[in-house]
């Protein structure tokens, strides 16, 4: 009778080990699971056409406002299509669209707002377009792209003209001194191609690289040829370098040098 007894509770146990186990698997989800909450698959059938899925941002600044992305798109299937829901990676993502039915052959847009208010590095995230006849299966996946850096990441470099962060503006030639270099950084989403207005004949502009990409640091490159200065220069001359390739008034965009 005892050992009847024990068989029965040794049974209860392990059917209540099988329960514990089954809601356990149940309230924890595999790796495959949360993958595919995140990255669900997307419906295969031609719904909505996209002009382009994926934007690359380029270089934003932590304090830099809301960027708008916008996503055009065209309805290429045979019946008018409604966008249920625009669904973000994470809280610095949101999306706006219209809920309205888009005619077939119809075209509207999708705008997602990116946020990188705190949002340092890279930045690779997404937004999943859902609709009343595909239900769960998203039909299309937008992503942006770019990179956000820390305003202090320049502040080796406090002067600025538009997008370009300088060292100083402002240099001096002295000791048989010919040539004189700026650091520099192009701090904007687009490349920098620099040149100068209204140099005198015996100085000359240039940057190394030719080029500042986004986010790429380099030198302003001033030289000086003394044997051409006027021949009858006598103390200190000074001349002012205008850059051009960046935003601002000519006043703000000015390198004053001097040679001693």
């Amino acid at each position: 009778m005892r050992k009847g007894v024990l068989s029965y509770i040794a049974a209860l146990l392990f059917l209540c080990s099988i329960s514990v186990n089954a809601q356990m698997v149940q309230k924890y989800p595999t790796r495959a699971g949360i993958d595919s909450i995140l990255n669900p698959s997307l419906h295969r059938g031609k719904v909505l056409l996209f002009e382009k899925t994926t934007v690359d941002m380029g270089t934003l600044h932590e304090s830099d406002t809301v960027r708008v992305v916008t996503f055009p798109f065209r309805n290429v299937c045979d019946t008018a299509v409604t966008i249920t829901r625009v669904t973000t990676h994470c809280g610095c993502t949101a999306a706006e669209f219209s809920k309205e039915p888009i005619a077939p052959g119809a075209s509207s847009e999708i705008a997602v707002r990116y946020n990188p208010k705190g949002r340092y590095g890279t930045v690779d995230t997404g937004a999943f377009v859902y609709t009343a006849s595909t239900g769960r299966r998203p039909v299309a996946k937008l992503t942006l792209r770019g990179n956000v850096i820390d305003d202090d990441e320049w502040s080796h470099l406090p002067y600025s003209m538009g997008d370009l962060k300088l060292k100083r503006k402002q240099t001096t030639f002295k000791n048989g001194r010919k040539v004189s270099r700026i650091s520099c950084a192009n701090v904007g989403v687009k490349p920098l191609r620099l040149s100068a207005d209204l140099l005198p004949q015996y100085a000359t502009f240039a940057t190394e690289p030719q080029v500042l990409q986004p986010g790429d640091e380099g030198d302003i490159v001033i030289s000086i040829n003394p044997e051409l200065l006027p021949k009858d220069t006598t103390g200190t001359v000074s001349f002012s370098v205008i850059v051009n390739g960046v935003e601002g008034a000519p006043s703000s965009r000015t390198i004053k040098a001097t040679i001693e």
